[in-house]
């Protein structure tokens, strides 16, 4: 306890020290202020996407007053509006994105090196994540497992106007039994894990005991907007194997603390026997899509009535079946869609833009991945090496594609994220797991509603997000083209405003509304 109190402070000014050297100016919020009138802001000559009704709304007008909107209107401009005008030239808004699946805390990397160096590196990338997800038109994510402490820094270097990112709603760290997925040992990925933990949390609040984990629910209570559970009994690294779980006591504990505090519980899940064992209690989302086999109609059907939502992170499918580890997946998991989205990911591996993820972090975990063709030498897992076991992931874009359209189709709430924070992951790159789910079948208007009013479903914040009404917070994306007759539109948004703040604009901006 005396060693815990000395090292306490000396590991949070450290830390401080390597977050100020992480800082850069081009990360922080741009004001666009001109001299005018009034405190509302009028976006015109625009055409607004309605994801509700699946329609757009030519020759519109936005009206935003504080942070909300207004009122929308076709034609011309409403008469006494005085403030500042966006002229939009025509072109298409829809809600701000919502990414709800990530680790925005997380580097996106296998390994850190114990160096200052190496520090700074993934902190600057750490920090680099916030902007570049809002540059992305992503304006929430729902962070599902962080470094609490960190996190919590990094929200109110938002609120302070000190960092440019989206608003975030959190999990605090995955709540875990010893041993359970992540199954790695913290200071397997870097050295220096236990010390940095007492200035940045820990990502995993793991317990051993019944008695620890009434503690822990309560200390990873504050600031959490829902509890996050892995229930898998088998690893998702290569050579290892099965895993600890939840005993049915410490389950009922888990889910009489979450209703006493009125919290969602997802769960982390990716075969069928973690999914059947939690349809006995009332999850509210499962994250992963289930790959293993191909779901009973029965329990899809369970899915829908019991009004739990999925997030199937389809785009892990591909990150992880690059042509690096493609000789070590069986033909029988190869057809020409399956070599499609591995020529798709290997062309965007290729050139990841240095504001997705530093240049020397992402060659790092290439050749990480490189790894995985010495497998036949022996367990990589023995020599502290986890890489994400191919088969596993592969089966996501074959049966785990067929179980997510057969969701879809009986009514199932489809949500949308990309699990970025993992190694070869990236924020700022939504985009691509909304195409990919137009590719597996889902319409363009399915596939944009999983990252707007699904999403906001899925956080309950459905009455204020999600979609552009009257009376919802004024988070709009701006595209040159509509987005649903192609989905590469929101590749490069030209506009992101949050809560009637402009974050991003490629654009000129103000003119008088008077």
């Amino acid at each position: 306890m005396l060693g815990r109190i000395i090292v306490k402070p000396v590991a949070k000014k450290l830390m401080d020290a390597i977050v100020g050297m992480a800082s850069d100016p081009s990360m922080m919020p741009v004001e666009y202020r001109i001299p005018g009138t009034g405190d509302e802001i009028v976006v015109n000559n625009c055409k607004v996407v309605d994801v509700i009704h699946g329609r757009i709304l030519n020759n519109a007008t936005v009206v935003i007053r504080g942070k909300t909107i207004k009122n929308i209107t076709q034609g011309s401009s409403p008469a006494h509006i005085h403030g500042r005008a966006l002229d939009l030239g025509g072109r298409y808004v829809l809600p701000g994105l919502i990414d709800a699946h990530c680790h925005i805390s997380v580097s996106s990397t296998f390994y850190i090196l114990p160096t200052i160096g190496d520090a700074v590196r993934h902190f600057r990338q750490i920090r680099r994540q916030w902007p570049t997800s809002v540059e992305a038109g992503v304006t929430t994510v729902r962070d599902t497992g962080s470094f609490p402490l960190m996190l919590k820094g990094l929200i109110q270097d938002v609120e302070d106007c000190k960092l440019k990112g989206p608003r975030v709603f959190h999990c605090n760290s995955m709540l875990n039994v010893m041993g359970s997925h992540p199954d790695i040992p913290p200071h397997h990925i870097n050295p220096l894990a236990k010390p940095a933990s007492l200035a940045m949390g820990s990502i995993g609040a793991d317990f051993r005991s019944d008695k620890e984990l009434a503690r822990t629910l309560k200390t990873n209570l504050p600031g959490a907007s829902f509890i996050k559970l892995t229930v898998d009994r088998h690893s998702m690294f290569q050579s290892k194997g099965a895993i600890p779980v939840y005993t049915d006591r410490q389950l009922r504990t888990i889910f009489d603390f979450a209703q006493t505090h009125g919290l969602p519980v997802a769960c982390h899940c990716a075969t069928s026997w973690g999914l059947k064992r939690m349809l006995d209690y009332p999850v509210h989302s499962f994250e992963h899509i289930v790959s293993d086999i191909r779901l009973p109609d029965n329990v899809i059907q369970i899915l829908a009535d019991k009004r739990i939502s999925v997030v199937p992170t389809m785009s892990l499918g591909s990150a992880y079946v690059i042509n690096s580890i493609r000789a070590h997946i069986a033909d029988q998991w190869l057809n020409d869609f399956v070599e499609n989205e591995i020529e798709l990911a290997n062309d965007y591996l290729k050139n990841v833009p240095e504001n997705q993820c530093d240049a020397k972090i992402h060659a790092a975990s290439l050749k990480r991945m490189g790894l995985y063709c010495k497998r036949a030498s022996g367990h990589l897992s023995r020599k502290h090496l986890y890489l994400p076991d191919a088969p596993n992931f592969v089966r996501v874009l074959t049966t785990g594609a067929d179980n997510l359209i057969r969701m879809r189709d009986a009514g199932v709430n489809i949500g949308c994220g990309m699990d970025a924070g993992m190694p070869l992951v990236y924020f700022g790159t939504l985009h691509r797991e909304i195409e990919l789910l137009g590719r597996i079948g889902f319409t363009n208007l399915e596939a944009l509603r999983t990252a707007t009013i699904n999403n906001a479903l899925i956080l309950g914040r459905e009455d204020v997000q999600g979609s552009i009404e009257e009376g919802k917070l004024a988070d709009l994306v701006v595209v040159d083209k509509n987005p649903l007759d192609d989905l590469s539109a929101l590749e490069k948004p030209v506009l992101v405003m949050k809560e009637g703040r402009i974050e991003h604009s490629l654009l000129p901006i103000w003119k008088s509304a008077a």
